[in-house]
């Protein structure tokens, strides 16, 4: 029975007829189609197609940095406070100034980015 399945599909690939497009690399107009999606990262797109990025890497200062690579490491904002003897509202403000360079909307989202951007030390 297997036996002449396997036959069927023999058949089958012999008889198909060919594919109306060629099975090769997409063209550079639709793979920028693709790429350039809504919510499909521009610098991942750009980065595909080996385009320089548009936007440049934001600079965070060093107590940004530092107030994400301890929110990395777990720390709540009043234990980061407690770390760099700074008041609550001043971590936020660094956090905040922090996401909104980096164009994120979480904390998550801003440690992960600063993360694979190499901000950390």
């Amino acid at each position: 029975m297997l036996h002449q399945t396997d036959q069927a599909l023999e058949h089958q690939k012999e008889s198909a007829p060919p594919l109306p497009y060629p099975m090769a690399r997409p063209t550079r107009a639709r793979a920028e189609k693709v790429l350039g999606a809504p919510g499909f990262p521009t610098s991942l797109a750009a980065a595909i197609l080996g385009d320089p990025p548009a936007d440049p890497i934001a600079r965070l200062s060093p107590r940004e940095t530092d107030c994400l690579e301890w929110t990395a490491q777990g720390k709540t904002t009043w234990e980061i406070a407690q770390i760099l003897c700074l008041s609550d509202s001043t971590v936020n403000y660094y956090i905040r100034n922090a996401m909104t360079k980096l164009a994120v909307h979480t904390k998550a989202h801003a440690v992960s980015k600063a993360a694979v951007l190499g901000m950390f030390g």
